[in-house]
C-alpha cells in the first residue's frame, strides 16, 4: 500500500520535477554563457556576456545586475579614456577627427550596464554640439596586472567625428623652463596630440582646471587664475588696410627667395598684407623682415601704406571665458605680454600651438628665424642640411592650413561633458554625466606603416618648390616627396597643356605628362581603361614617375610548392617566370627595373616555399 502511494505521488509530482529540472538546466546554460569571454580583435580587451569579479563588481563581490533596482543602488562613474594608440589611461585624450576604431571609457561599476542598450553622448564646444554613439561592455587590464576592469566600448568605426568642425584652437602649456635629463633644452612640441596642449573651447562650468572657489566673482580674470579649456579665439593677423580697417589671416610664411639683381620673391608689396608678422615686440626684427628703417614700433603705426596692430587678432572677445589679466600669463594665459592699452585682448609671444618650430627648406632660401626657441628673429639663409632654425609658430600654421576646411595644425574641438544613458519606454534614462574627462579632436590624419603622413591635405602648403624641402616638389600648392614626384614643375620650362603630337621639350608641356625626347613630341599615356596606352620611356629619358617608364620582363625567381614527395613531405622547385615590371624613375630619369637575386635552392628544404 505504501509502495502504491509513493508511486502515485511520484507520478503526480513528475511534471513538477521535469519543470524544475528544465529551469536548473536553463540556469546552467545561461550562467555558462555569462562566464564565457571572447577577445576583441586587436584591442587587448575581452568582451563579457555578463558578470564577474573585479572593479566593476558590487561591493559584496557578487556579479552586478542590470535591473533598474541595481542601477538605483550602484553609482556608475566614468574615470578615464583609454588611449587607442598606446593603451594608457588618460583624463584627456586627443585623437584625429577621422579616427576609426573603438574608443574605451573606463569607470566604476560599469558592469551594472551589461544588459542595457547603452548610449554615450559627447557634447562638444561652447554650443554643446552633441554626438550620440552606441556602446557595449568589455573588460580591460587594470592598473595592477593581476586585475581587470570593465569598460564601455564606443563604436567609432563609422568615423562619427569626421565632419565635426574644428572651430577652436590648441594652446601649448608645456613647461619649457625645465631641461631634459641630459641638460639640453626641450624641443618645442610639434605633435598636436601632445598631452600639454589644451583646446580652448568650453565654458567655465565645463572646465575642470578652473577652481571657482579661488577666483574673483567666479570668473577667470586675474593673473593667477587657471582655466586652460576656457573659450578664447585668437588668429594670426597681417597688417590692416588703412582705409577699410580690415585684416586677413596670413597666407604666406616668412620665407622668400632672392634672385639675380637682388629681386625678392614674393615682393615686399605682395608680402606686406599676406605674410606672418613677427611674434616679438621689437622694431629691429620688423625692419629686417620688411626692409624698413623704423625707430620704433607702436600700435596703429602706418607702415607700407597699412596699419600695424600687432601679430594677432581677437575674435569675438565679448564671448571669451578668460578675461582681464588672466589673458597675459606665460604659463596659463594666451600671451606672455600685452600689446597695447588700445587692444586689451592680444599681445606678443602667443601660447598658440605650435609656439615655434623648424621647417624644411631648399639651400639658399631666406627665412625669418633664430637659434632661440622663442627669441628675437632675423633674416637667415637655409644651409645644406635642409632644415631651418626656429621660426615663429605662425609659419607652421600657415604652411599646414587646409583651405577647404579652414583648419590648421592647431585647430581643435573638445567635449564639455560626456553623458551615459539608455532608453526606457521611449525616454532617456541618464546613468551618469562627467565633465572631467576630455576628448580633444584635431585635424584629420592618416599615416602609413612608417608613421609618415599620407593625407594630402596635411602636406605643407607652398607657392614654389623653393619653399619646400630639398627632397620635395611643390604640386597643387602642396609639398610632395620626390619619392613620389621626381621633377618639380616650377623648376622646369612649361608652356602649356599641349595635345598629343605637339612639339615639346618637357613632360610638363604635355597634357599627358609624356614628352618623347627622341622625337620631341607629346605622346599618349593612359594606364586606365580596357586598352591601356603607356608612355613607355626608355632608360635615360626624363620622367615624372615610374609609371611613365617602359615596363620590361624581369626574371623573378621563387621557391614554390610542387606537390609531395614519396614519403609524404612537401616537395618544391625553383621557378623563374618573367614578370612585367615598370622601370624606376630615379632623380627624374628612367632606369631599368632591378633584377631580383635568385634565392639559394635546396630541394630537400622546402620550409620557405610559397604557393605557386
Amino acid at each position: 500500500m505504501g509502495t502504491k502511494t509513493f508511486s502515485h505521488n511520484l507520478i503526480k509530482r513528475f511534471p513538477l520535477l521535469v519543470m524544475l529540472g528544465g529551469l536548473l538546466l536553463t540556469s546552467c546554460i545561461e550562467n555558462s554563457g555569462i562566464r564565457a569571454k571572447k577577445t576583441l580583435t586587436g584591442s587587448g580587451l575581452t568582451g563579457s556576456g555578463g558578470t564577474g569579479s573585479g572593479s566593476g563588481s558590487l561591493p559584496n563581490g557578487s556579479g552586478v545586475g542590470s535591473s533598474d533596482t541595481t542601477l538605483q543602488s550602484v553609482k556608475v562613474e566614468l574615470s578615464h579614456l583609454v588611449d587607442p594608440f598606446d593603451g594608457t589611461y588618460k583624463k584627456k585624450l586627443t585623437i584625429p577627427k577621422n579616427y576609426k576604431g573603438n574608443l574605451y571609457l573606463a569607470g566604476l561599476n560599469v558592469g551594472a550596464l551589461q544588459n542595457k542598450l547603452v548610449k554615450v553622448r559627447f557634447n562638444f564646444g561652447l554650443d554643446k554640439q552633441s554626438v550620440v554613439l552606441d556602446a557595449t561592455i568589455a573588460r580591460a587590464p587594470g592598473i595592477v596586472p593581476q586585475t581587470d576592469i570593465q569598460v564601455l566600448v564606443v563604436d567609432m568605426n563609422s568615423k562619427p567625428f569626421s565632419k565635426m568642425r574644428l572651430g577652436y584652437d590648441l594652446f601649448d602649456y608645456n613647461d619649457y623652463t625645465a631641461l631634459n635629463s641630459d641638460g639640453t633644452e626641450k624641443a618645442v612640441v610639434q605633435n598636436n596630440r601632445d598631452g600639454g596642449l589644451y583646446c580652448r573651447g568650453l565654458s567655465l562650468e565645463d572646465d575642470p582646471t578652473f577652481d571657482s572657489s579661488t577666483s574673483t566673482n567666479a570668473t577667470c580674470s586675474q593673473a593667477g587664475d587657471k582655466c586652460l579649456y576656457a573659450y578664447a579665439k585668437v588668429t594670426d593677423a597681417t597688417m590692416y588696410d588703412s582705409s577699410t580697417g580690415l585684416t586677413t589671416i596670413p597666407t604666406r610664411p616668412q620665407i622668400w627667395t632672392v634672385g639675380s639683381g637682388v629681386t625678392r620673391s614674393p615682393t615686399l608689396a605682395t608680402s606686406a598684407n599676406s605674410m606672418c608678422l613677427p611674434d616679438y615686440e621689437d622694431y629691429v626684427g620688423f625692419n629686417d623682415l620688411f626692409a624698413q628703417t623704423l625707430t620704433g614700433l607702436n600700435y596703429n603705426d602706418l607702415i607700407l601704406g597699412m596699419r600695424y596692430r600687432g601679430p594677432y587678432r581677437a575674435i569675438n572677445p565679448s564671448a571669451w571665458k578668460i578675461t582681464g589679466n588672466a589673458i597675459f600669463n606665460s604659463t596659463k594665459g594666451l600671451f606672455e605680454t600685452s600689446n597695447s592699452a588700445l587692444d586689451p585682448y592680444t599681445g606678443f609671444r602667443s601660447l598658440l600651438f605650435p609656439r615655434a618650430g623648424k621647417v624644411k627648406l631648399n639651400q639658399d632660401v631666406r627665412y625669418f628665424g633664430s637659434s632661440s626657441r622663442f627669441g628675437l628673429r632675423s633674416t637667415l639663409v637655409a644651409d645644406s642640411t635642409g632644415t631651418s632654425k626656429y621660426v615663429d609658430g605662425c609659419n607652421l600654421r600657415v604652411m599646414q592650413y587646409d583651405v577647404t576646411t579652414a583648419e590648421n595644425i592647431g585647430s581643435c574641438n573638445v567635449n564639455g561633458s560626456i553623458e551615459v544613458f539608455y532608453m526606457k519606454d521611449g525616454s532617456e534614462v541618464n546613468i551618469t554625466t562627467d565633465r572631467t574627462i576630455k576628448l580633444q579632436l584635431v585635424k584629420a590624419s592618416t599615416v602609413d606603416s612608417e608613421g609618415k603622413e599620407v593625407l594630402t591635405s596635411n602636406f605643407k602648403r607652398c607657392e614654389s618648390s623653393s619653399t619646400c624641402g630639398s627632397d620635395e616638389c611643390c604640386f597643387n600648392s602642396r609639398c610632395w616627396s620626390k619619392e613620389l614626384v621626381t621633377q618639380c614643375v616650377d623648376q622646369t620650362p612649361v608652356n602649356g597643356n599641349r595635345p598629343v603630337g605637339d612639339v615639346c621639350s618637357s613632360d610638363f608641356e604635355c597634357s599627358s605628362l609624356c614628352c618623347n625626347q627622341s622625337t620631341g613630341s607629346c605622346q599618349p599615356h593612359n594606364p586606365n581603361g580596357t586598352t591601356p596606352v603607356l608612355c613607355s620611356k626608355t632608360a635615360g629619358q626624363r620622367c615624372v614617375s615610374r609609371e611613365f617608364c617602359k615596363p620590361e620582363y624581369v626574371a623573378t625567381c621563387k621557391i614554390v610548392k610542387n606537390g609531395t614527395n614519396a614519403d609524404g613531405t612537401q616537395a618544391c622547385t625553383l621557378r623563374c617566370p618573367a614578370v612585367e615590371t615598370y622601370g624606376e624613375c630615379t632623380a627624374g630619369y628612367c632606369i631599368p627595373p632591378a633584377v631580383p637575386a635568385i634565392p639559394a635552392f635546396d630541394p630537400t628544404d622546402c620550409s620557405q616555399a610559397v604557393d605557386p
